[in-house]
């Protein structure tokens, strides 16, 4: 990317953290390009889906539990659907 851009990247503001968008946008025909976003969209859910079940998980048995220490199964189970509801 650097041989190909070099001057371009130099010119940005943002120097070489453009360096990844722009080899997409310059070289990939159009449907290589939508697919590379659909990747890149598909790993941001992935990765933002984690995280949701992280907090629910972190919040239902860390937080929850203290203050409902005999809770069943069902009720933390609802208390981290509506954690995860709450934070989307």
């Amino acid at each position: 990317c650097r041989a190909m851009f070099n001057s371009e990247l130099l010119e940005s503001g943002e120097g070489y953290n453009v360096a990844f968008p722009l080899l997409v946008m310059r070289v990939l025909p159009s449907p290589a390009l939508g697919i590379m976003v659909a990747a890149m969209l598909a790993a941001l859910m992935s990765s933002l889906a984690s995280v949701f079940n992280s907090t629910s998980t972190v919040f239902t048995m860390d937080i929850w539990r203290h203050f409902a220490p005999n809770a069943s199964q069902q009720q933390l189970v609802l208390v981290g659907r509506a954690a995860t509801v709450a934070m989307t």
